[in-house]
């Protein structure tokens, strides 16, 4: 097409080189004999009489219909060649005669109506101005044929103020001969109305520089080119006009304000072509273009402010727009593209190398393919909420933005796409700051056939009310992209939701983000009939899952959320239900947050089998927190092979049918893998074979965790090394059980009297409390918080050993310390009147290191009012206290910050208002930045012998 376009161009600007043929100044100069043509009256005789030898008559018509007063009409009352040349001549000799109220009309008797004149010559050029060519009494579809088999061309004119109706321009030159029907050099104001241009194997209708031409009610057949507009042609209007069987139907190149209006393009090679640079642009309202060859129907290259508007392109076999080569504020609005671009599965609108292209209003159904942009800026396609885009039943994909930037999809309809084929209904590849919100991407069901793919992207934005449902494979796929939004972003709020076998995949992608709302999550929808996870990262970097996404695996998955060799990788408030087998898995990722999250194993018609949370090896330094597994037929929370894993606070595991917490080391040789849990709930089915919590081959920090109804409450295995500070193990089978390799140091804790495998003074055992009841709330139904009066409550140990670290928070994430000690067991106790000796955090407990101002309110009794008050910093946990200037005992841990924090005093001095409380904000030492993640915060009061609770705020890596 390129090629046919770019010969017909130069073609076309050989031939506006081309001067005038020579004969029409000689046949003038014949007419008007000498003198300076100036003064027409002397001559006036001569051409009469000129006239009346060639079979023609001269009147004047005073007030013709459609005609002024003082008209010359030169009348052609034969069909013979000579008659038509002596009136063109005729008319010539009145150049610069006529006027708008003194015109020259060239009329065809109506006895011509129907007849043919054979041309074996060249006509001489039309020069006058005010000058009609027109039929008598002819009515629209009455035609005089003017034949040019046997000569170069039929017609030429370079008249202003011109018009030409009721003529058909047939047969220019011989076949092959590329020569043209009609050639208009410059003219001004010409109309050429109810015309035929038919079989000119150049153009039909050539417009070289012209300016203000309608063309209206004309029929362009079996020509090189219908019309063609070159060499600067303005303000060309098009309508109602047929364009039948042409090579190309029209085509401008070099010009400006043209519009085709309510034509009909039938079985051309190429509906209209535009060339650079054209300008201002409008195909439409109203136009029809079918049955096209094998070129685009519509190809524009270099086009400035190009409109499509309010059109149809039905069954053309290539591309029904094509837009290339730089065009630039493109429009195409409320057009309809059927069955275009088959076979071959050709896209139906094509924009390559564009900028500023706007689609809206777009019906495109039953094609080869949908949408195809190509390293174009601002690409806009976008409909309303009543009245969508709709990309439907392609044979192959819907949308595919390749390269593109700044660029928006928005209120659009993507179904039922990839008919015959696997591919992608939305694809993006090497784009760069593309939204796509508001639209639906739908029912390409079948193998292989995804619904939105992402690739090699950054800065993508995917939500606001987005669905892709029941697509054959993967419902979202992100490869090889970076800083792609999935949900919901700030300062824009909606919801995404997928639904498929596999909703979403996100392979080797960086800052990757999945989210929602509460009021809109994002909703990833498993089934049916799947296998694989119904999400999956793969080699992926600093993505983040949540807040407010549901993972729903009701339609069958048997893994809900996998999460494989990645790092930094963070999972909040995502829900998990209805899975068969896992739930959330993790392997190979370092880094990995999992935090508020909820996995139900018991939602579904089948009920989970595995694991609810599983790190499989390599997943080092991995913090699960505040996070809720239930109804798994396994285990809840696993970790395997992983070193530096945080569990807690907040982790809660109830109604399990496997272990409530293990982690293990199935490699050879001591334990040297490191684990923390802290205020963490395991509540089980009182089955034999589970465990509360489970330590194989690992050294473990167990601090206020609580297990109940379980076989065994705490076990270590496989030469473990545990610390257990705080704990309660109590209503189950048995307490605690150890290996003979195996040790266990308890302190502060509450159990029964059952000892388990191996000796009682094989534990190290301190300040126990011993078949002691801790008056559970209701440990049948999973509520193990403390009851008044239970003999946990302020009495644990703040004094923990040297890396246990005392919980910033408890279970159900609330402040670890309630009174002035903290309590035995997961869940604080939470008095029903304030002790008047406290201290308390603004804000949430887990930080980032950025923050580096802590707001605190310190709470005492009215007796203390207008008492100073000082507050410190320490490092990670608490211990046996710190010397305070007061020469109180602050019960902060000496630790390796402790130094620092001594040689950089972080302290923050205040005083209490007339209630007994007071506020301060410190400020963490930039050097204590690197040592994170835990800071420990108590405060002192004047008159006060003990200091306030201790606070520990967590910093997040």
């Amino acid at each position: 097409c390129d090629t046919m376009l770019r010969t017909s161009d130069n073609f076309a600007r050989a031939r506006t080189d081309r001067s005038p043929p020579g004969d029409a100044a000689q046949q003038h100069r014949r007419l008007d004999g000498p003198g300076d043509g100036h003064r027409p009256r002397p001559w006036r005789g001569r051409v009469a009489r000129l006239l009346s030898f060639a079979g023609l008559s001269l009147t004047a018509v005073v007030n013709a219909p459609l005609l002024p007063a003082q008209a010359t009409v030169l009348v052609v009352s034969t069909n013979s060649e000579i008659a038509l040349e002596n009136a063109i001549l005729a008319a010539n000799a009145l150049a610069f005669q006529t006027s708008s109220t003194q015109p020259v009309v060239i009329e065809f008797a109506s006895n011509l109506i129907g007849q043919t004149i054979f041309l074996t010559h060249a006509l001489p050029l039309l020069v006058v101005d005010h000058v009609t060519m027109r039929v008598a009494s002819a009515g629209p579809t009455a035609r005089v044929v003017l034949d040019g088999a046997n000569a170069p061309t039929v017609f030429r004119i370079t008249s202003r103020h011109a018009r030409v109706q009721n003529v058909r321009f047939q047969n220019a030159g011989p076949p092959g001969s590329l020569s043209d029907g009609f050639t208009a050099y410059g003219t001004d104001d010409l109309t050429v109305a109810n015309c035929d241009f038919d079989g000119a194997g150049g153009n039909g209708l050539w417009l070289i520089g012209s300016t203000a031409t309608t063309v209206q009610d004309c029929s362009f057949r079996w020509n090189g080119s219908g019309l063609v507009a070159t060499g600067g042609t303005a303000d060309l209007a098009v309508q109602t006009c047929t364009f039948l069987n042409n090579q190309r139907g029209a085509m401008q190149s070099g010009g400006d304000h043209m519009q085709f209006l309510d034509c009909t393009f039938d079985g051309n090679g190429l509906a209209l072509a535009l060339q650079p640079v054209c300008a201002d642009m409008t195909f439409g309202p109203g136009n029809v273009v079918r049955n096209g060859g094998n070129f685009p129907s519509i190809a524009a290259a270099g086009a400035v402010r190009l409109r499509i508007v309010g059109s149809q392109f039905l069954d053309n076999q290539k591309s029904a727009i094509q837009l290339s080569d730089l065009c630039a504020d493109v429009t195409i609005a409320d057009n309809t593209l059927t069955r275009n671009g088959i076979p071959g599965g050709v896209h139906q609108i094509v924009v390559d190398d564009c900028l500023g292209v706007r689609i809206t209003g777009l019906q495109c159904t039953a094609g080869g393919a949908g949408i195809f942009a190509g390293t174009t800026g601002q690409f806009d396609v976008s409909g309303s909420a009543a009245s969508p885009v709709v990309i439907d039943g392609n044979d192959r994909g819907g949308i595919t933005l390749s390269g593109c930037t700044e660029s928006m999809v928005a209120h659009v309809s993507v179904n039922d796409n990839l008919q015959s084929a696997g591919g992608v209904q939305v694809f993006m590849f090497n784009c760069t700051g593309v939204d796509l919100i508001d639209s639906s991407i739908t029912a390409a069901p079948g193998p292989g056939r995804l619904g939105l793919q992402v690739e090699g992207c950054n800065d993508i934005h995917v939500g606001l009310g987005v669905s892709v449902f029941d697509n054959g494979a993967v419902g979202v796929l992100v490869a090889n992209s970076h800083d792609v939004v999935l949900g919901n972003w700030p300062g824009q709020v909606g919801a995404l939701s997928v639904r498929g076998p596999s909703p979403l995949q996100i392979l080797d992608c960086v800052r990757v983000q999945v989210n929602g709302t509460a009021a809109a999550p994002c909703a990833l929808l498993a089934g049916p009939g799947s296998t694989a996870p119904a999400v999956f990262l793969l080699r992926c970097q600093a993505a983040c899952l949540g807040p407010d996404v549901l993972v729903d695996c009701v339609h069958a998955a048997s893994t809900a959320l996998q999460i494989t060799d990645s790092t930094d990788v963070s999972c909040s408030q995502v829900t998990i239900r209805g899975h068969t087998g896992w739930g959330l898995v993790g392997a190979g990722t370092t880094q990995l947050r999992v935090l508020d999250c909820t996995v139900d194993g018991g939602v579904g018609a089948t009920a989970a089998t595995a694991i609810g949370m599983l790190l499989n090896g390599g997943c080092h330094g991995a913090q699960l927190l505040g996070n809720y597994v239930r109804g798994q037929l396994g285990s809840a929370f696993v970790a395997i092979d992983s070193n530096d894993v945080w569990f807690g606070p907040g982790n809660r595991a109830i109604d399990n049918a496997g272990d409530g917490f293990a982690v293990r080391d199935v490699g050879p040789g001591p334990a040297t893998r490191r684990t923390t849990i802290q205020s963490c709930v395991a509540v089980g089915r009182n089955l034999a074979t589970q465990s509360g919590f489970v330590c194989a081959n690992v050294l473990a920090r167990l601090t206020n965790v609580t297990a109940t109804r379980q076989g065994t409450g705490v076990l270590l295995q496989n030469a473990s090394q545990a610390t257990i500070v705080n704990t309660i193990s109590w209503g189950n089978m048995v307490d605690r059980s150890r290996d003979a390799a195996s040790v266990g140091t308890w302190r502060h804790g509450l159990r029964s009297t059952s000892a388990g495998t191996g000796s009682p003074g094989s534990w190290i055992e301190q300040n126990m409390l011993l078949g002691v009841n801790p008056q559970f709330v209701s440990a049948a139904t999973g509520d193990v918080r403390l009851a008044p009066g239970s003999p946990a409550i302020d009495s644990g140990l703040h004094a923990t050993p040297v890396g246990s670290g005392l919980p910033c928070v408890d279970a159900e994430l609330l402040p670890r310390v309630r009174g002035g000690v903290v309590d035995r067991g997961a869940i604080e106790f939470v008095p029903t009147v304030g002790t008047g000796n406290s201290l308390d955090l603004a804000g949430p407990w887990l930080r980032t290191p950025a923050e580096s101002r802590l707001a605190f309110t310190v709470r005492a009794t009215a007796a203390q009012a207008g008492q100073m008050f000082v507050l410190f910093v320490s490092g990670s946990g608490t211990g046996p206290g710190a010397a305070v200037p007061t020469g109180q005992l602050v019960p902060l841990v000496p630790d390796g910050l402790t130094a620092l924090l001594l040689a950089v005093p972080a302290l923050s001095v205040g005083n209490l208002d007339g209630t007994g409380t007071g506020g301060t904000t410190l400020s963490i030492p930039p050097d204590v930045t690197p040592f994170l993640p835990e800071l420990s915060f108590a405060a002192v009061i004047t008159t006060v012998a003990a200091p306030t609770n201790p606070v520990v705020v967590r910093f997040q890596r």
